[in-house]
């Protein structure tokens, strides 16, 4: 798996820009094809109030211009062979996506976002709607980057998708150490009902830890048949309800990138692992890797 083609979502809001950075690092990494879009969105909120199209076409000429002129600031003193400009306008994230799949994309940066207006508080910014869609891989840088990434956590449940997004990290990232991150959950509930149901505390604990050992089994045989042995004493199985533990780790500073699948084995799954990436996406601090099965 080869990061060939990267696309990168940029607001042009400030001087320095995460997505822009981290995407071009990523690209020169890699000796891979920039595609930077910048959605001018704010055109849809003016089309109806201005009557003639002629006005229209001007303004929009205008903050094209100026919005390429800002992008060929930021490129100021690369080597700008391997990068292609788009500026287009619509709806960012229908945008975005439609440029990485004209273009074959790799790999999507976007920012995090803050849902602003009603529409995006009632449907999600424009990184729920990307990660959402799954079309292609996601990933959500928050700060400039110091340098590559050297501490990758990756959250596996087991399912194709968390599978691919280790892949995806390894792809991405090769020389970075990795830290594979299993959750069990035991739900309270379920505690209580055996307990009530007699049954000893000793037996419960016992059926805890097969619990363990099997998913660890399990994760042993997915790292070995994707040639990735060496990951196998990163390992770490933890007990605990997945949404909180995945907070957790998405703002644990020992860690410059989560890695997360977005969707799981089921429908039970995939809801459930929906909300988990939906909340790490909204309350981290680390960069998010966010990968859907294909």
């Amino acid at each position: 798996m080869s990061i060939k083609v990267i696309v990168a979502g940029i607001a042009l809001e400030c001087d320095a820009d995460p997505v822009f950075e981290r995407a071009l690092q990523l690209a020169q990494m890699h000796d891979a094809r920039l595609i930077l879009v910048h959605v001018l969105e704010n055109l849809l909120l003016v089309e109806d109030d201005i009557g003639a199209w002629s006005s229209l076409a001007t303004l929009r000429q205008t903050l094209e211009d100026n919005a390429r002129e800002h992008i060929a600031l930021l490129l100021a003193g690369q080597n700008r062979q391997n990068v292609d400009v788009v500026v287009d306008h619509g709806r960012a994230h229908e945008c975005i996506e439609a440029v990485a799949l004209a273009r074959d994309a790799d790999l999507l940066v976007i920012g995090p976002g803050n849902p602003a207006t009603l529409r995006e508080r009632l449907f999600g910014s424009t990184a729920d709607r990307l990660t959402r869609s799954g079309r292609v891989a996601v990933l959500v840088a928050r700060a400039s980057p110091e340098g590559p990434y050297s501490r990758v956590t990756v959250a596996m449940d087991l399912s194709l998708s968390s599978r691919q997004a280790l892949d995806k990290a390894v792809a991405l990232t090769p020389a970075s150490m990795f830290e594979i991150v299993h959750v069990i959950d035991l739900p309270l509930p379920f505690e209580q009902a055996l307990l009530k149901a007699g049954t000893l505390a000793a037996e419960i604990e016992t059926y805890r830890r097969s619990k363990a050992e099997a998913a660890r089994g399990r994760l042993r045989a997915l790292l070995i048949d994707g040639g990735l042995e060496g990951l196998i004493s990163q390992i770490r199985i933890v007990e605990g309800a997945p949404a909180e533990i995945v907070a957790g780790l998405s703002h644990d500073v020992t860690r410059d990138l989560l890695v997360l699948g977005s969707h799981g084995r089921n429908v039970v799954t995939r809801a459930l692992l929906g909300s988990v990436a939906r909340r790490a996406l909204h309350n981290a601090t680390r960069d998010i890797l966010v990968v859907a099965a294909t």
